[in-house]
């Protein structure tokens, strides 16, 4: 439970069950809150499957810059 994913499934878990209920606001301003205390990134093994809503902010894979090229 201490891990940020487990925050974040939860939350999107909610989320969906509030969708299929018709109401768009919550799930929106819950996921934005959940992004603004995890920052989601999906991994570079991730299966993203179908109807999937990927907002703006959310990081696919993860960006190794090597020390020498950092600046």
């Amino acid at each position: 439970m201490a891990y940020p994913g487990f925050f974040s499934i939860s939350v999107y878990r909610m989320v969906g069950e509030f969708y299929l209920l018709g109401i768009p606001l919550k799930p929106r301003l819950m996921t934005e809150y959940a992004h603004q205390i995890t920052r989601i990134v999906i991994g570079k093994i991730t299966t993203i499957g179908r109807n999937v809503k990927i907002y703006q902010g959310v990081t696919l894979g993860s960006l190794v810059v090597k020390k020498e090229l950092k600046k």
